[in-house]
């Protein structure tokens, strides 16, 4: 949504991507979605390697504010698989319009 408080770039890359082009580990709390880049890779090599998922979590706690600020290139954005059904940046009462007309 237009209000929400990501950066543009973050939002651009939800729009451009799809749910199959994302990885997915596990982290302290459960599982992860994220864009496929190099932190997300060092995830996925902790995983293999038989690291505790709360140590995962430690090693990706910045995507976050990584989000917010901009500074995405050294994290990642993250999402979950309803990915798939975002393709433009929308003001959130559109959305909600949206959602509330199947009912």
């Amino acid at each position: 949504a237009e209000e929400s408080p990501v950066c543009d770039e973050a939002k651009q890359i939800i729009c451009e991507t799809r749910a199959q082009d994302m990885v997915e580990f596990p982290v302290g709390f459960g599982m992860m979605r994220a864009t496929n880049t190099e932190r997300s890779q060092l995830a996925l090599q902790m995983v293999g390697e038989g690291a505790d998922p709360y140590d995962i979590h430690s090693a990706v706690v910045g995507w976050a504010p990584a989000m917010r600020d901009g500074n995405i290139d050294e994290f990642f954005v993250n999402c979950g698989s309803g990915i798939n059904l975002i393709t433009e940046v929308r003001p959130a009462a559109q959305i909600v319009d949206d959602l509330a007309s199947a009912f």
